[in-house]
């Protein structure tokens, strides 16, 4: 699995949730039910390869500080399991899935900005991860 995948579950996106949409590790900071359900379980996700895989489960910290301490940010860290699909999402299909999720949100200049990166990524990663901007 290559980070960073997108959730390809959610059929409407929501501009309140967009930034759960996408995750850079297999790393959550919350073992709350509520969120696991609504977020990962039994989601699909479609990696930087195309490949897509499914949540099956969440597992706690095996270390007894962590549980402790767990008031403290970033201390308490469940690792979502996931399971391989054997199925591939084509470049085509994956922006096609950000194109119609994008026409949810609000319309704004980011909104437009990302349309036209999303209608210029050349390959699965550029299309999640966007594409990497010289500095200089």
């Amino acid at each position: 699995m290559t980070f960073p995948i997108i959730n390809i579950s959610t059929e409407k996106w929501n501009d309140d949730d967009i930034l759960d949409y996408i995750l850079f590790s297999n790393l959550i900071y919350t073992d709350k039910k509520s969120i696991f359900d609504k977020y990962y379980r039994n989601k699909m996700f479609c990696d930087c390869d195309g490949k897509i895989f499914r949540v099956n489960g969440l597992e706690k910290p095996k270390e007894r500080w962590r549980n402790w301490l767990k008031f403290l940010p970033g201390i308490y860290k469940c690792e979502i399991k996931f399971e391989p699909t054997q199925k591939k999402m084509t470049v085509n299909e994956l922006r096609n899935y950000f194109l119609n999720g994008i026409s949810d949100l609000t319309k704004n200049d980011y909104t437009e900005e990302w349309i036209l990166d999303i209608k210029n990524a050349a390959n699965h990663s550029e299309l999640i991860n966007g594409k990497q901007k010289n500095s200089g």
